[in-house]
């Protein structure tokens, strides 16, 4: 199948809206790329519902439809027709315009999709009256045919036979209106690309969105003459694409003898082809009409997102109603069915359904109990979280789509936290630790600075004590010198007299170098202590600041 979705990952920022949205589990893959959690499609299992879309608020998820192919193609002179879906006139207040411009392009037929409407009643309605009343799932909508096909294939034998809507149109113009041409549809559904290329029916996707979009970039004005629709003329089918329009059409020919249960929206409808699978046959509805969008193809993704409300959308339909219910160009709405019973045989318009089943990973037990321990859920209170910020409705699912590779586990809000606040208190623990360590080196630098207190008092007295010996120094020099006074007066001693004045000489010399030499010296260490005192006093100051910002990163640590 084509990528109807398209997935600009460069744009996720991992908020998991799409996986909230999504009625496929498998269909989103989250993943773990440079610290950052990206999801991205998995167009395998994608059924092209387009519920991503809206809820996307960053441009990550878009569609891609054939305009641009479709009118290329139109400009290369290639031979194509138009069908224009059923809400086409509730959609467009210049609808008859637009038709005229298609017209001024060349284009070939136009066919109204609500004659398709009305032939896929008929059809349904015949089928039920030859094969009785058995449980059917109505299949107008195609993001609904392609779940069942790709994901739920049990559910296959129930899909009702006839064609879609704009399926029956256009087997409509090859049988009976012998249309060659290519054909194009302009409608509110992406999802028809899916069917159309199963079906080969239809060769090109126009959505609403898509040609407002054309007609704004190449400044197309909606001015000329109207248009109008080849083929058979109908107002009843423009009921088909409201909500519970299905449901109102075929009681207006059945009645209520019939049971008919209407399932709408994502949300809603995709649960309810659970549950309905999980019935047995004779609990079944006759009718079950499940339609993806919630508001039904009026609203559909492929509109605008500002286009018509549903009030404006509601009352043209009641309009379309009101015409329909009476008498229009001599012909009354019974006469259609007449009309298709005359010239048309209900086999034409039945399809038939392949099952393309998407390949479903398989995960055990084991698996899912490690997928719970990656995310820190070792007890059934923890498992039972489900807050679904990952995009899961239960932390089970959530394990599940671990195990299954397709999600990671810092996608967990509740695993982020923890491992948040472990961090913190690991973070805590290691500034305790710095601390112990400034602290432990605060008081060794006190030590320091109090051991060189004490070196620089005991220095003070040293220098005292070679200030004593310089003294002692100086009174040894004026002996020596009185003793050579008076060896030179001395007669009967006075060799001996003069080597006792000599020693003395010698010794006060002596003295006097020491203690030069000592203050020399002593001047040097002074210096060197004085340098070490002058770094220990920084090393202090330093440890202080690193010492008071740890205990404020403690403060607000401990705050947060």
């Amino acid at each position: 199948m084509r990528r109807v979705i398209q997935n600009s990952i460069e744009n996720c920022v991992g908020c998991n809206r799409c996986v909230r949205a999504c009625p496929i589990g498998e269909a989103n893959v989250a993943h773990l790329k440079d610290g950052k959690v990206l999801v991205r499609a998995d167009h395998r299992k994608c059924i092209a519902c387009g519920a991503c879309i809206p809820v996307c608020h960053h441009g990550s998820r878009a569609f891609e439809d054939d305009t641009a192919r479709f009118f290329d193609d139109l400009r290369s002179g290639v031979a194509i027709s138009l069908i224009t879906a059923p809400s086409f006139k509730q959609s467009f207040d210049n609808w008859d315009k637009i038709l005229g411009w298609f017209r001024s392009l060349h284009i070939g037929a136009i066919y109204d999709g609500q004659l398709g409407a009305d032939i896929y009643l008929w059809a349904q309605i015949r089928h039920l009256q030859r094969n009785g009343p058995v449980p059917m799932i109505l299949n107008p909508c195609p993001a609904i045919v392609s779940y069942i096909l790709m994901h739920k294939s049990q559910l296959r034998k129930f899909l009702s036979p006839v064609h879609s809507p704009m399926g029956c149109t256009a087997v409509y113009m090859r049988k009976y209106e012998n249309v060659k041409t290519k054909i194009a549809t302009l409608s509110p559904c992406i999802a028809k690309t899916h069917e159309y290329d199963d079906t080969k029916l239809v060769n090109y996707n126009i959505t609403f969105k898509g040609l407002v979009d054309y007609m704004a970039e190449n400044r197309i004005q909606m001015t000329g003459e109207v248009g109008a629709f080849d083929g058979l003329g109908t107002e009843f089918g423009s009921v088909f694409p409201a909500t519970g329009g299905l449901k109102e059409s075929l009681e207006y020919y059945l009645g209520k003898e019939y049971s008919i249960i209407t399932s709408e929206g994502q949300t809603k409808a995709y649960k309810d082809l659970e549950n309905y699978a999980n019935k047995s046959e004779e609990k079944l509805p006759v009718f079950f009409n499940v339609m993806n969008c919630p508001d039904g193809c009026n609203k559909g993704i492929g509109c605008k997102p500002d286009s018509r409300s549903v009030f404006e959308i509601s009352h043209a339909i009641h309009e379309s109603r009101t015409r329909a219910l009476q008498e229009e160009s001599g012909r009354l709405l019974d006469d259609i069915f007449t009309n298709f019973d005359n010239n048309l045989q209900p086999q034409v318009f039945y399809r038939r359904f392949s099952s393309k089943p998407a390949k479903r990973i398989k995960v055990t037990p084991e698996q899912v109990e490690q997928a719970f321990i990656a995310l820190n859920k070792p007890d059934d209170t923890l498992r039972h979280f489900d807050c679904g910020a990952c995009g899961c409705n239960t932390c089970l699912e959530m394990a599940r789509k671990i195990a299954k590779n397709i999600d990671t586990p810092i996608n967990c809000l509740q695993k982020v936290l923890d491992d948040s606040r472990n961090s913190t208190a690991s973070n805590s623990s290691y500034i305790d630790s710095i601390l112990e360590s400034i602290e432990l080196i605060k008081s060794t630098s006190s030590g320091i600075v109090s051991g060189i207190d004490d070196i620089n008092e005991l220095f003070d007295i040293y220098n005292k004590l070679i200030t004593e010996i310089e003294k002692i120094s100086l009174s040894v020099n004026m002996i020596s010198l009185n003793a050579a006074i008076e060896a030179a007066g001395a007669d009967v001693h006075k060799g001996a007299f003069s080597v006792v004045a000599d020693e003395i000489r010698k010794l006060a010399a002596s003295s006097s170098d020491s203690a030069i030499k000592t203050r020399d010296q002593s001047a040097g260490v002074a210096s060197t202590i004085r340098q070490i005192n002058e770094l220990v006093a920084e090393i202090s100051v330093r440890i202080n600041e690193a010492h008071e910002n740890i205990l404020t990163i403690q403060r607000k640590t401990k705050r947060d």
